[in-house]
């Protein structure tokens, strides 16, 4: 297999990024690390998408009509994580997070879909495609199956704590109004 030096580029850009998230992880078991954990993570994402934009412009392969989805698709999607992560409480961020990686699973499942049946009319699918693309549905969808019934758990979880919590201060309020009788 012939590397070109385009391709050596790429490759690390791409584990430069892997990287990043790797550590932007690690970072964010502390709160007092935790910002530069997202800073670092974000830095790897941008990473990312902008080596997928220069590898796109250097096959030149996308029609005009995919550079507008893809541009629709940062702006909406960028859009809609920035006003949610702006909005949600505090509180409510490992709801939002698992409801992002349900979105990202899912997401994973119908590009392979996709890929794969651009293929499938090929008289024989070769097992070096059709494996990963059927394991690449399968972690996706049970991703997004996964992470969207944890968000939901997470969410019960919150308001049933929420509610105790009023349930308890309504008990002490009364417990308290005896004593003082």
């Amino acid at each position: 297999m012939n590397m070109s030096a385009f391709d050596t580029v790429k490759d690390a850009v791409y584990l430069l990024a892997a990287v990043c998230f790797v550590l932007g992880l690690h970072l964010m078991n502390s709160p007092a690390s935790a910002r530069r954990g997202n800073q670092l993570s974000a830095a790897g994402m941008i990473a990312a998408i902008l080596m997928t934009f220069v590898y796109v412009i250097h096959e030149g392969t996308v029609t005009a009509t995919g550079w507008t989805v893809m541009i629709a698709g940062i702006v909406v999607g960028g859009g809609f994580g920035l006003i949610s992560a702006r909005r949600v409480a505090m509180t409510a961020i490992p709801q939002l997070v698992s409801l992002f990686n349900a979105v990202g699973g899912g997401a994973a499942a119908i590009v392979a879909l996709y890929e794969f049946t651009n293929v499938a009319g090929a008289p024989k699918i070769p097992a070096s495609l059709s494996v990963p693309t059927v394991l690449d549905v399968i972690i996706g969808a049970v991703t997004f199956a996964g992470s969207r019934k944890g968000s939901v758990e997470l969410q019960d979880a919150a308001f049933r704590s929420s509610a105790d919590e009023a349930a308890r201060e309504q008990a002490d309020a009364a417990c308290a109004r005896g004593v003082g009788r």
